[in-house]
C-alpha cells in the first residue's frame, strides 16, 4: 500500500526509486517537457522520456499495489 496523502509533488527521483522497486523490467513512465522561453513560440523543450529502472537489489515487490491518493478538491481544480 502506498499512502500519498501528504505529497507535494514535483520531485521525480523519489517516485522513480519507488517505482523501480515495484517492477522487474524497465519501462518509460512518462515524457517530460521543460520551459525554454516563456515568451517564445516554442516555450517548451521536446518531450524527454523518463524511464523506470528495476531496482537491482533483492528488495523488490511485483505483486498487487493499492494507492491512497490525496483527495482532489474542487477549488484545487480551478487554479
Amino acid at each position: 500500500m502506498l499512502d500519498l496523502w501528504i505529497n507535494g509533488g514535483g520531485s521525480d527521483a523519489p517516485a522513480l526509486r519507488v517505482a523501480g522497486r515495484l517492477t522487474d523490467r524497465a519501462y518509460v513512465a512518462y515524457a517530460k517537457r521543460a520551459w525554454n522561453d516563456p515568451t517564445g513560440p516554442g516555450r517548451h523543450t521536446h518531450p524527454q522520456p523518463v524511464r523506470v529502472q528495476p531496482t537491482p537489489d533483492r528488495f523488490r515487490y511485483t505483486g498487487p499495489v493499492a494507492v491512497l491518493p490525496h483527495p482532489v478538491r474542487r477549488q484545487d481544480l480551478r487554479r
